[in-house]
C-alpha cells in the first residue's frame, strides 16, 4: 500500500458558494492504476452527501405510499448517513480525485469508486466514514455517472487521467 497525495489541494472557492476551482494541478499516486491527475481549473463540489437526503426523503415517500417497510427503512439510513457527513473532511482530496473520475470517464464506475476507497484510505478517513461513503456511492452514484451534472466539470476534454 503505497498509495500517496504528492501535492497539496489547493482550491478557492466559486461565486456559487458550492463549488471550488483547482488553483494548481492535483495528483494522486494509486498502486492499481498509477498518477492520476487533476487538472488546473477543474471544479468540484467536494463529496456530494446533500443530495443523498433528497433521495432519502424520496425514497421514504415512496416507500410509505407502496407498504414496503424495509424500503422506508432503508431510506431513514440514507438519511442519518447525509446528517453524519459534510462536504467536506478528512476525505475532501479523495473526493476531488473521484469527482474528477467522474467526469474524465476513462475508467468504469466502478474503478472511480475503487479510486475513491482507496484515496480516503490514503487520507486516513476513519474506516466507518470510508465505509458509508464508498457504500454510498456504490448505491446511489449511478445518478452522477448517468447524469448530466458532470459536464459542468470537465475542463478539458482532451486531458488524460494518467501521466
Amino acid at each position: 500500500m503505497s498509495y500517496k497525495f504528492p501535492k497539496e489541494l489547493v482550491v478557492v472557492p466559486c461565486e456559487d458558494g458550492h463549488h471550488w476551482t483547482l488553483v494548481k494541478k492535483f495528483q494522486f499516486e494509486s498502486d492499481k492504476l498509477g498518477t492520476i491527475t487533476c487538472p488546473k481549473n477543474m471544479v468540484t463540489d467536494f463529496a456530494s452527501i446533500p443530495p443523498l437526503n433528497l433521495i432519502g426523503v424520496v425514497a421514504a415517500i415512496i416507500g410509505l405510499i407502496m407498504g414496503w417497510s424495509p424500503f422506508v427503512g432503508l431510506a431513514l439510513f440514507v438519511i442519518m448517513i447525509a446528517h453524519l457527513l459534510l462536504p467536506t473532511g478528512s476525505y475532501t482530496r479523495a473526493a476531488t480525485i473521484h469527482d474528477f473520475l467522474y467526469s474524465d470517464r476513462s475508467l468504469s464506475r466502478s474503478d472511480c469508486d475503487m479510486v475513491l476507497y482507496e484515496a480516503m484510505v490514503a487520507c486516513k478517513t476513519i474506516w466507518w466514514k470510508r465505509y458509508l461513503i464508498w457504500f454510498n456511492v456504490r448505491l446511489f452514484g449511478w445518478a452522477c455517472w448517468h447524469g448530466r451534472r458532470w459536464k459542468a466539470y470537465r475542463v478539458n476534454s482532451s486531458s488524460s487521467h494518467r501521466q
